[in-house]
């Protein structure tokens, strides 16, 4: 018999989405982050024509809240796939979307064969990396940055033992390590390299990256994970 998979997500995650997972894995959530708008003004906001760059979800949903009486229907978006793409499509339409990529260094080397002439504005949190924008200033682009949301480290301390612990950013990461250890056993999943990278320098440790930029697809990577283990076992 299959032994029943702990999971750790520290992410809120929506109880529908491992519905389907449930009988080979018992899922705790406990987010290590909490994000809050930012305090901007709608004056920096009203622009008729901008290409909007999103490397996260949580400045998407600030936007979408801070922009309730701007004009935003001229808005082009750039974005990472995945979640920040899902919900770039649901605030301003798919056909706003002309550039997508699987992380920052892609979308700022995408960002730098765009035309001159139309207004970049990054909307950012207050802990973002230094990724696109040193990419941005090295082209040359005229960008600016407004920062749209602010997280803050929820930490707490992680008495129970799991077999895989799922990391959605770089504040959670740092969070969740700052007063938590994980055994050698503990298989340490990310939504993707960046992720990966800040796990990499606090643990030494490798990690498996989900095979896409989405809730789903990590789900389906760590369900897909360790039944490939638990097949190997079984031959074995």
């Amino acid at each position: 018999m299959a032994t029943r998979k702990i999971i750790l997500c520290t992410r809120e995650l929506d109880r529908e989405l491992i519905a389907g997972l449930e009988a080979g894995m018992e899922i705790d959530v406990v987010p290590f982050i909490r994000t809050e708008l930012a305090d901007v003004s709608a004056d920096q906001l009203d622009h008729a024509s901008v290409l909007a760059i999103f490397t996260s979800r949580h400045a998407i949903e600030a936007v979408e809240q801070l922009i309730k009486g701007v004009n935003a229907k001229g808005w082009k978006v750039a974005c990472l796939d995945g979640a920040t793409k899902t919900s770039a499509e649901r605030v301003f339409g798919a056909e706003a979307i002309i550039l997508t990529a699987h992380d920052a260094k892609e979308l700022g080397n995408k960002l730098a064969g765009v035309e001159p002439g139309m207004k970049f504005i990054f909307f950012s949190g207050d802990q973002r990396l230094d990724t696109l924008p040193m990419i941005l200033n090295r082209n040359g682009r005229d960008w600016q940055e407004i920062v749209v949301y602010r997280t803050t480290a929820t930490p707490a301390r992680i008495d129970k033992q799991y077999d895989g612990i799922l990391f959605f950013s770089p504040s959670a990461v740092k969070s969740f390590f700052s007063m938590n250890q994980v055994p050698a056993s503990t298989v340490l999943f990310c939504i993707g390299a960046t992720t990966a990278k800040i796990v990499g320098q606090v643990t030494g440790r490798d990690v498996v990256i989900s095979n896409g930029h989405s809730v789903e697809e990590m789900l389906k990577t760590v369900a897909g994970y360790f039944n490939e283990q638990q097949v190997g076992n079984d031959c074995s």
